[in-house]
């Protein structure tokens, strides 16, 4: 997780599959937790299964629903 600016994270990405989710939903929750804005780097990602669909679904939710809450 790189960090550019104040309030702005970029989250590299390089494995979206069963066996890279729950590292990525790590590095995905922290960076929503510690930053207003999210860029999410999938450049990367050379393999997505649905695992890794249901991840970035999900903190696309948790985004969107942070969101609305402030």
């Amino acid at each position: 997780m790189d960090g550019e600016a104040k309030g702005k994270r970029k989250v590299k990405v390089s494995e979206l599959t069963i066996f890279g989710a729950e590292a990525t939903k790590g590095q995905l929750l922290a960076a929503l937790e510690a930053a207003e804005e999210v860029e999410v780097d999938l450049s990367q990602v050379a393999e997505m299964d649905s695992a890794g669909l249901q991840l970035m679904l999900s903190a696309r939710r948790k985004y969107k629903s942070r969101q609305r809450s402030h």
